[in-house]
């Protein structure tokens, strides 16, 4: 009987020993596939983790060698990547003008901070590019190099918070040959050059206009006199006179010019030293008290804060001639005050008057060579029409800010700013 049974249990026991040889084995290769399959579910997010070691794992130690080295790879690789993508963001950033790529459905896929600043939009990713850019001759451009594959320019102008002149060329974008994947335009600011522009050729109207005005006259008067009109002693007089003020006028005009020229050149240098504007202020109230009186004006002063300052005293005080000039000429009653105080944290110099102001569109250009408002009254008045040009450009050599607040009929207040 027991012969027979040891057979049987060492069939058992063998039997058993392989079922617990498989199940270790088993447990084994599962542990292996979970390792496995955690550090490839890593790679697919993109995280790579140190080498995966699989000691004695047979056929799963070349598998484990190949994910190692393909981990490798995609690091490198990612990398790679990373390093151009940052690379092209900081080209994109240096680009000094405002670029966009546009795809073949007329949508934003790309634009550089510029762009951002330029159209005054926090996000112009996946904008139509026609509700960011309402110009008819852009659209058309657009269409123009999509069908054509060519290069193409033009300039535009956009009505944005303020208006812009814009150069823009347009390039066709192709990733493969043949297969257009939408445009690109570059926009270049020509705003400010076509403001100076703009004002050279003001400047050359109006400077003609002005010479030509009293050296007309004054010819007209003189030839006037000499094909006999001095004999008549009376009318000769009156001519004569006419001539002088003329001639002064020419006088003043040449000065402030030179003067201007002499400061944007840069050729006056600033003196400066320790100034006490309040006593500045008195000085020029009593140089201009006989003019404002004769037009029932009153001057006051108002000081309060800081009054010394660094500056160029007979620059500041050629400043405040200029501007209560200015406040007198177009004012016919009130007060005009002339002050010192604390704003921003900085002395504040202010001239205020209670006249005609000025309408608020024609403001920014306060300070324009010539420019006038009222351009017969100006010279009615007596007016260059450089006086705040001179102020503009003193206030600026000595590192300061003017901001002029007005309002038609509400007077005005001409602000300078000493930092």
């Amino acid at each position: 009987m027991s012969g027979r049974l040891f057979p049987l249990i060492k069939s058992v026991l063998m039997f058993l020993a392989s079922g617990l040889v498989m199940t270790w084995k088993t447990n084994r290769i599962r542990q292996y596939m979970d390792r496995i399959i955690d550090y490839s579910g890593a790679l697919a997010h993109g995280i790579f983790r140190q080498k995966l070691y699989l000691k004695d794992a047979g056929e799963f130690t070349e598998l484990a060698n190949n994910l190692n080295n393909m981990s490798a790879e995609l690091k490198d690789n990612m990398e790679r990547v990373n390093k151009e993508s940052s690379r092209l963001d900081v080209i994109l950033k240096s680009i000094p003008d405002s670029m966009l790529l546009i795809n073949t459905a007329g949508v934003i896929k790309l634009a550089n901070k510029t762009a951002v600043h330029l159209f005054g939009l926090p996000q112009l990713y996946g904008k139509p590019f026609i509700e960011v850019i309402r110009n008819p001759d852009f659209v058309s451009l657009v269409e123009k190099v999509k069908n054509s594959r060519m290069p193409a320019s033009t300039e535009i102008t956009l009505d944005l918070p303020e208006e812009k002149y814009l150069f823009v060329k347009l390039s066709p974008l192709a990733y493969t040959v043949g297969d257009l994947s939408g445009v690109i335009a570059i926009f270049s600011d020509l705003t400010h050059l076509k403001k100076l522009e703009q004002i050279r050729k003001d400047f050359v109207a109006n400077a003609s206009h002005e010479l030509k005005t009293p050296v007309t006259a004054i010819k007209g008067f003189t030839e006037t006199l000499i094909d006999g009109a001095i004999e008549d002693k009376e009318n000769a007089t009156k001519f004569l006179y006419t001539i002088k003020n003329q001639s002064d006028r020419l006088n003043r005009l040449v000065e402030d010019l030179l003067v201007l020229s002499s400061i944007e050149l840069g050729e006056e240098k600033l003196n400066r030293t320790d100034v006490d504007l309040s006593i500045l202020i008195d000085k020029v109230m009593e140089t201009m008290v006989v003019k404002a009186a004769e037009k029932n004006l009153s001057l006051t002063k108002s000081v309060s804060g800081d009054k010394t300052i660094k500056a160029d005293m007979d620059k500041v005080e050629q400043v405040l001639l200029n501007l209560i000039d200015n406040a007198i000429k177009f004012s016919s009653s009130g007060v005009i005050d002339i002050g010192i105080m604390q704003e921003d944290g900085l002395t504040c110099l202010y001239v205020k008057d209670s006249g005609i102001g000025i309408p608020e569109q024609y403001i920014p250009r306060l300070g324009e060579r010539f420019f006038r408002v009222d351009t017969s009254r100006s010279r009615e008045l007596g007016g260059t029409g450089l006086g705040l040009a001179i102020v503009k450009h003193i206030v600026k050599a000595h590192g300061w800010n003017m901001k002029i607040e007005s309002e038609a009929g509400m007077g005005t207040t001409v602000k300078i700013f000493i930092s």
